[in-house]
């Protein structure tokens, strides 16, 4: 639910700043988590929606080490200590979408 209600919010934002640019697609910028998450939204929204809405996303501060540090403490949550801040990271669904997947996202480089 908070993904979709984000992703939405994302969307209209998108939208609008288009329209009020007169109509150019626009520069998306994003920081830290928000960054997976904006890259998991551009990948589920329909190709030409992308390309006439969106002509870069930018990434700011996706975090010491990348997608290597999280995926690392994800892989070593199970084994974690109580009380260990490992065992959040995979309660943070963006952390997944990092990970392949059957889409083929090699088609999609408007970014």
């Amino acid at each position: 639910m908070a993904f979709a209600a984000c992703t939405a919010d994302l969307r209209w934002l998108v939208e609008h700043a288009s329209r009020k640019n007169g109509g150019k697609p626009v520069i998306l910028e994003t920081h830290s988590k928000r960054n997976l998450m904006a890259v998991e939204f551009l990948m589920r929204s329909a190709t030409p929606w992308c390309r006439r809405f969106v002509k870069h996303l930018v990434m700011v501060s996706t975090g010491a080490g990348g997608i290597v540090v999280a995926m690392q403490s994800l892989a070593a949550s199970a084994y974690a200590a109580p009380g260990s801040l490992a065992r959040t990271e995979r309660s943070y669904g963006t952390v997944f979408a990092a990970l392949p997947s059957r889409t083929c996202s090699a088609a999609r480089h408007w970014w």
